[in-house]
């Protein structure tokens, strides 16, 4: 019992000594909200809106100074895709989930599903992958890695 007193001790001691050494716990901000419509694509005579209901959870991680080293983004998205012009819905939007990570040297990760349309005929149009983009220049970002990607889809052919 004694041993058991004296390592109880000795680790509180330990943690009240180290403990402004630590970073803090993480803050975690969770937000619900509908987009406004907006343009996916400008197509010859219309373009193609999308609306979405966002549900994004945001976890921001701090570094022993109380900086943020990192900013975590869960996701779920849901929406509507429609033209401009007869107001047809031609898809639905779904991301499933994807996890976006700011972090502190300017880089920005996004894993998982990132964008998922089910088009009215039942074609469904998913892309899943990693990308990386990195600021290269304040305000200039530009991709440093990407796998698992389709090619960009064209809303104008649905």
């Amino acid at each position: 019992m004694r041993r058991f007193a004296a390592l109880a001790a000795g680790t509180l001691i330990a943690m009240v000594m180290a403990g402004p050494a630590l970073a803090t716990a993480p803050s975690t901000d969770h937000q619900r909200f509908t987009t406004d419509a907006y343009v996916v694509a400008e197509c010859d005579g219309y373009d193609v809106l999308e609306q979405d209901h966002v549900d994004i959870t945001i976890q921001t991680y701090f570094d022993r100074n109380g900086d943020v080293s990192r900013m975590i983004f869960h996701s779920s998205d849901t929406g509507i895709v429609w033209r401009s012009d007869t107001d047809e819905q031609l898809a639905t939007y779904a991301d499933a989930g994807g996890t976006f990570t700011q972090t502190s040297d300017g880089r920005f990760i996004w894993t998982g599903v990132h964008n998922a349309w089910t088009l009215t005929d039942g074609t469904t149009i998913r892309d899943a992958g990693r990308v990386v983009v990195a600021e290269v220049s304040p305000g200039q970002f530009e991709r440093v890695f990407a796998a698992g990607h389709l090619p960009e889809p064209d809303p104008c052919s649905w």
